[in-house]
């Protein structure tokens, strides 16, 4: 199996749906490892249409991301921002029932989202 990188499997690591677009992504790709940031754009995608407003995994799941902005690489940095953050307010575009997610978001995350939001022209 293609190596992925730990960043990507530390946010799908919560979410079974989430390890199986990790999965279906490495197969894709076999033999090369997935893009990291098609992975985390894929995880992002996924993590919106499979949260569980009573699951504590979308709390880890943000817990993860605060943890890569923080402490994360350059590169793993920008994934989870580029890659999934955006993915995420993408799909909470398209479904903005589903914005409830944000509520778990840190405050690295949700910086990160305000400034998007902003660049995007969207009113905040």
């Amino acid at each position: 199996m293609a190596e992925v990188p730990n960043a990507v499997m530390k946010l799908a690591q919560s979410i079974e749906a989430l390890r199986s677009t990790v999965e279906k992504l490495v197969e894709e790709w076999q033999p090369d490892p997935p893009p990291i940031n098609t992975s985390m754009s894929a995880i992002g995608r996924a993590f919106i249409e499979n949260a569980n407003p009573t699951s504590e995994q979308v709390a880890e799941v943000f817990e993860s991301v605060e943890a890569i902005l923080r402490d994360g690489t350059d590169p793993e940095k920008d994934a989870v921002a580029t890659g999934f953050l955006e993915a995420v307010v993408s799909a909470i575009d398209r479904n903005p029932a589903s914005g409830w997610i944000l509520n778990q978001a840190g405050p690295a995350a949700k910086a990160y989202i305000d400034d998007w939001n902003r660049f995007c022209g969207h009113t905040i």
